[in-house]
């Protein structure tokens, strides 16, 4: 999936959930955004517009995404814990 979103001239940056998990952010599995993206969302994927939360459900689908949430780390940390996280 990542290579699609590359095309040619792009890179691919490679993590795993227990290594971001290690850097403060929490894994939000596929399974879990299908089950949160329905009608308006539910929980941290309630959003006002149900037509926005179906399109995202349809990306879920499309792309198995999966999420890493940050939201935790402070603000000043993020930038240095993603890069951490993540290798070419």
């Amino acid at each position: 999936m990542a290579a699609h979103f590359a095309g040619k001239s792009g890179h691919m940056w490679n993590t795993d959930p227990p290594t971001a998990v290690t850097q403060g952010a929490l894994h939000i599995p596929v399974d879990r955004l299908l089950s949160d993206l329905k009608g308006s969302g539910r929980g941290d994927c309630r959003w006002t517009d149900p037509w926005e939360v179906a399109q995202a459900r349809v990306y879920a689908e499309r792309w198995r995404e999966h999420l890493l949430d940050w939201r935790a780390v402070e603000p000043a940390d993020i930038s240095s814990r993603v890069k951490a996280s993540f290798r070419r």
